[in-house]
């Protein structure tokens, strides 16, 4: 069974107080060892004292529309009976959450659930500009050393992290805020 990863770019003005967020696409692909440095734990487990590696904090609070909407799954039941994408009715949801207790769920006012998160998720976390920085000059000195790969063609190796690297870049240099919101998937 593989393991995938969902990511969005997050931005947000300084003085705002919500998160923008966009997915990303690229490097979606199943690369075991970066997923290791992204999380710990997750498919490659990675030597912490040679390198930096990503300790999990969670889904944030104010995590952005789109993400937010990927993260979970709506319940309603008359939207579910229609076998609407994203919605699943009362009953599984409780069925959910008496299978798998530690699931994040989202209540109303009236403290019923609104939302719950998709069981297949998990390792959700988030990281800033400095800290993928760090992560990215990790996994340069990971494949140097530990794949053997020549300097020369470590471009070539991380090409679509730094194509995010520096989507993200570009908004902190614009005076936003930014982080990559992650999960993976099995």
């Amino acid at each position: 069974m593989g393991c995938d990863i969902h990511r969005y770019l997050e931005y947000k003005d300084k003085n705002a107080d919500h998160w923008y967020s966009t997915p990303i696409s690229g490097q979606g692909f199943q690369n075991y060892a970066l997923f290791g440095f992204l999380e710990e734990g997750v498919r490659e487990i990675h030597n912490h004292e040679k390198y930096y590696i990503h300790e999990p904090v969670g889904l944030p609070e104010d995590i952005g529309f789109h993400a937010k909407h990927d993260f979970y799954l709506t319940v309603n039941d008359e939207y579910a009976s229609k076998e609407y994408e994203k919605c699943i009715t009362k009953e599984k949801a409780e069925k959910y959450i008496t299978d798998w207790p530690y699931l994040k769920v989202i209540k109303n006012k009236d403290d019923e659930i609104e939302k719950i998160q998709d069981p297949n998720w998990y390792g959700m976390t988030y990281i800033d500009l400095e800290e993928f920085d760090k992560i990215i000059e990790s996994y340069k000195k990971y494949l140097i050393k530990e794949e053997d790969i020549p300097e020369k063609f470590i471009d070539f190796y991380i090409i679509e992290i730094m194509a995010t690297y520096n989507y993200m870049k570009t908004y902190n240099d614009c005076g936003y805020q930014t982080r990559i919101v992650y999960w993976f998937d099995s």
